[in-house]
């Protein structure tokens, strides 16, 4: 399968010029709370809870006795050089790291979602919608028959899998509020797949790039497997691609050689005919 989107641009034909305002706030509101998560990791915790990286598996109830009490050893090991030099040099360069990528990717993605409409925008979103939406088939006796019971209890079953997907979406990676969550689950998925390939064409995929992603994923009420499939299907694009363009590169230097050989037997041709017409005692001028 291919991914959704081919191009970050396709989020133009995807949202409106409102809900892309409405997409640069939910990114920034997801950039504002991951810079508040690496400050509060290195603040103090509190007699009676765990460090914020510990917090979510006490929360859950996944932990037992003597591996929280392990958690809190390390907890104190930590907390206890909080205030020392290098963990405050750390604190700096962490929240530096954070603030050149997320100024990146804010570049990034105001110049995506607020550039120049394009004059045929309205065609080519039609067109894009109608090559994602085919019409349905022709009515026929055959497509007529009632639903199969067993296919309806298959698509409750992955749509309650689903809800609790996301459940744990919400859990791991708190949900920042959006209206974005209105639009159709095709459009959710386009944008998430866009959003992947914004991030890719910054030159790296940290791991920044990846919890916003999670973020956007969870904000958008969408399960983490959306952007997995997504993550793969475009890596399985890309490397394809990769051996296309080098197939095109090795027959290019192919080419090349070829032209530098015939080049090199008309160079040798020439002069040995030179040499023909010097021997016979024809004019030596050619040699």
């Amino acid at each position: 399968m291919a991914p959704n989107a081919s191009d970050p641009k396709d989020l133009k034909l995807v949202l409106n010029p409102a809900r892309r305002k409405a997409l640069l706030a939910l990114l920034g509101g997801i950039v504002s709370q991951m810079r508040k998560k690496i400050e509060i990791s290195f603040e103090a915790s509190t007699d009676d809870q765990i460090a914020p990286l510990f917090h979510n598996s006490e929360a859950t109830g996944a932990v037992n006795d003597p591996e929280r009490e392990r958690m809190r050893k390390l907890d104190a090991r930590i907390e206890k050089n909080l205030t020392s030099p290098k963990m405050l040099a750390l604190r700096e360069d962490a929240l530096a790291y954070f603030d050149r990528w997320s100024r990146q990717v804010r570049n990034l993605m105001k110049t995506t979602c607020e550039g120049p409409e394009d004059p045929r925008s309205e065609q080519r979103r039609q067109e894009f919608n109608a090559a994602r939406n085919p019409p349905p088939p022709v009515y026929t006796a055959e497509n007529s028959n009632p639903e199969d019971p067993t296919a309806v209890a298959k698509a409750k079953a992955d749509e309650l899998l689903e809800a609790k997907d996301i459940l744990m979406m919400h859990e791991m990676y708190p949900p920042v509020q959006t209206r974005l969550t209105t639009i159709s689950k095709q459009d959710r998925i386009c944008v998430i797949s866009c959003l992947v390939l914004a991030l890719l064409s910054l030159g790296h995929y940290s791991a920044h790039s990846r919890v916003l992603l999670c973020y956007l994923t969870s904000s958008l009420d969408v399960p983490l497997s959306i952007l997995t499939t997504e993550e793969t299907e475009i890596a399985q694009t890309l490397m394809l691609a990769s051996k296309t363009l080098s197939a095109d590169e090795e027959t290019k230097k192919r080419q090349a050689d070829n032209a530098t050989s015939r080049k090199w037997k008309v160079g040798l041709a020439s002069v040995g005919g030179a040499l023909v017409i010097g021997i016979t005692g024809g004019i030596a001028a050619p040699l």
